[in-house]
């Protein structure tokens, strides 16, 4: 049986406005990045007619500070787990947006440099989720994490070619629906 699990981009930080890609570098939400994490509270947190069990985010500070802004004062413990964080673009870490854009197709299956691919990213993210289900076989869980998080869920719990969900572009939201199975489900 699948667990469902929810994902939240984590909210709009300093770089992003800035048109930057941080990938594994820690920069803070900003204002807009705040507002938008109480857009998830109003949706998820207590008394929201989403029953949410668990959240789990990515280990970088921009997703923990987006859950706990919208957790805060809930019963829920939050966790982190560094395999939902960004892919890394190693030397391309903090470049601008559209340089990454640009190069997106050509690193599905090849590393940014001093960094790493698509797929070395979907593979750590698929450990993530794997553990997630084994924990909570059933219910809702809540996932903080990042443009890679996302490309991850659509490429293993929607089927989409990798390739594709690279160069797609996305807009925040709050909250995309996934019915994720465990790879060993997904096999058979």
């Amino acid at each position: 049986m699948p667990v469902t699990i929810w994902l939240i981009t984590h909210s709009n930080t300093e770089a992003s406005e800035a048109g930057l890609a941080a990938g594994l570098i820690d920069t803070p939400l900003s204002t807009r990045g705040r507002e938008q994490a109480l857009e998830v509270r109003a949706r998820y947190g207590p008394g929201t007619p989403i029953p949410v069990d668990a959240v789990v985010t990515a280990a970088l500070q921009r997703a923990r500070d987006t859950a706990a802004i919208a957790f805060e004062g809930g019963p829920l413990i939050i966790t982190a787990d560094a395999r939902l964080d960004e892919c890394d673009y190693g030397t391309l870490s903090g470049r601008p947006r559209h340089e990454i854009d640009l190069a997106r197709s050509a690193h599905i299956d090849v590393p940014w440099p001093d960094g790493e691919s698509y797929e070395a990213a979907v593979t750590r993210h698929r450990a993530a989720f794997d553990a997630i289900e084994q924990e909570r076989p059933s219910g809702i869980v809540l996932v903080v994490g990042h443009y890679a998080t996302w490309m991850a869920l659509e490429h293993l719990a929607n089927g989409r070619p990798l390739a594709d969900v690279a160069i797609e572009e996305r807009a925040w939201q709050p909250g995309w629906r996934y019915d994720y199975r465990p790879s060993d489900e997904r096999a058979r």
